[in-house]
Parts: C-alpha cells; structure tokens; sequence
C-alpha cells in the first residue's frame, strides 16, 4: 500500500504497521529509510531478508533529549556528542541494553543514533513508542532508492506500507560518525 506523506492518516497507519511488527518505507531528510520496531526480533528477521543482510541497524528518535537517559556517555561526554544529533548525521554511540533488539546493537552494544530534519520522521518517532530502524531502501550492495515507481517494484510486495513524497534528491546518506575513546570519529562523507 503507498500513501502519501501528505495524507492525514499516513502516520496512524505507520504507527499500527509498525505496532504489528510490520514493515515500512518512509521518507527521510537524505533518503528513503526501511523501518520496523527495533525491539522486535521477527521484524527485524524480516528486515534482514527484504534487505539482503542483518544488523547492526540504525534507530530514529525524535530529539536529543529522548537519547540521553539511553547511552552510557557521562553528561559531559553528551554535551560533546549533542551538537552533532542533527539532520543529515548519524552518530554511533553506547546504549544501554535492552533499549533495542540485540540484532540491532553493533559491538560493544553501540547504535546508531538519526535524528532527521524530516516533519514525517520526527512526527513517526515520537508518535510510536519504540525505537525504530533507518536503514536505505536497497539490497545490500546496490544504490539507495529515491524514486517511489523504482522502490515500489522492487520492495512493494515484500513491505506493508510505503510513505510516498516523491522522487527525492540523489543523496549518499547521513553522515556518520562514532564515538570512541572520549571523542567522535568520523567514518563515512
């Protein structure tokens, strides 16, 4: 099923999509993202199979302050970290367990934190209480999608909802950064 970004109803069906353990396609401020609930094990197994690979995964959350009582950082390691939660920048940090699936966690129990500049996500990521996965619309090892006619021949039968706001820009994705040894290295743009 495609539904319009724009259409009144679109984040109520994410929300039951995704409480169900299901699978969407939404737009993000740099690509369009997979996303289940990133606490549920049987979502995240069928994410691995329509993605052609398993975690680490990354996670939407609607704001910094949400993350914070979710990472192992101190409040000063934070302060150095928050200025870098922001649109187009994924930031790779420790979390505590049981905050997502162990599928999703990388090593030494770190996640991937997005924060999007995107009204759909930040609305999406606060209206569901769990944190989500974010992850480009491709099998592993082909280019990220942008174009909903591509996407949808491709993955409309293998997801339960796809968020449409049109073809958006060509775009590598977030920026990636870790957070190792007391201060943030940049692994990827």
């Amino acid at each position: 099923m495609i539904v319009s970004v724009n259409d009144p109803t679109a984040l109520e069906q994410a929300k039951d999509i995704l409480s169900k353990g299901g699978l969407i396609i939404y737009p993000t401020d740099t690509l369009y993202g997979f996303g289940v609930d990133a606490t549920n094990e049987a979502a995240l197994k069928r994410l691995e199979t329509v993605k052609g690979r398993g975690g680490p995964w990354s996670v939407l959350v609607p704001n910094a302050e949400d993350i914070r009582p979710m990472v192992t950082l101190s409040a000063d390691e934070f302060s150095l970290v928050r200025p870098y939660l922001t649109g187009h920048t994924t930031v790779i940090l420790p979390v505590r367990d049981q905050w997502v699936h162990t599928a999703v966690a990388g090593p030494g129990s770190t996640v991937g934190i997005r924060i999007p500049d995107h009204r759909f996500c930040q609305q999406l990521s606060l209206f569901f209480d769990r944190p989500i996965t974010t992850t480009s619309v491709n099998r592993t090892g082909q280019k990220p999608m942008n174009s909903i006619q591509q996407i949808n021949a491709e993955f409309g039968s293998a997801v339960d909802l796809i968020i449409d706001e049109g073809t958006l820009p060509p775009s590598s994705g977030s920026t990636v950064y870790r957070w190792e040894q007391a201060s943030l290295i940049r692994i990827r743009n």
